[in-house]
């Protein structure tokens, strides 16, 4: 689906990228943004990743759609939609 499963996840990537998790480098650890969730480090990595299993086939579609696809945005999304379909197969 397009949208995030849970509040939890859309909390996850929004504190992620408010605190600069994606900033090359990063500017938080995983832990630290846990703890400011309230929640375990390995709770807060799963609603994390599976909110940027959304979010990121999204964006990628978005930039294709206007235009802006390369070499490795293909790549991504290729291996994304194979991914998709593994795990609907289990």
């Amino acid at each position: 689906g397009s949208k995030l499963n849970s509040k939890e996840q859309e909390k996850a990537a929004t504190l992620a990228y408010e605190h600069g998790y994606y900033h090359y480098p990063r500017r938080i650890a995983l832990r630290q943004l846990a703890k400011l969730a309230g929640v375990s480090l390995s709770t807060f990595q799963e609603n994390l990743r599976r909110a940027e299993i959304v979010l990121l086939p999204n964006l990628i579609e978005q930039r294709i759609k206007h235009g802006q696809n390369n070499a490795l945005e293909l790549v991504i999304k290729t291996r994304l939609k194979r991914q998709a379909k593994r795990k609907a197969a289990t």
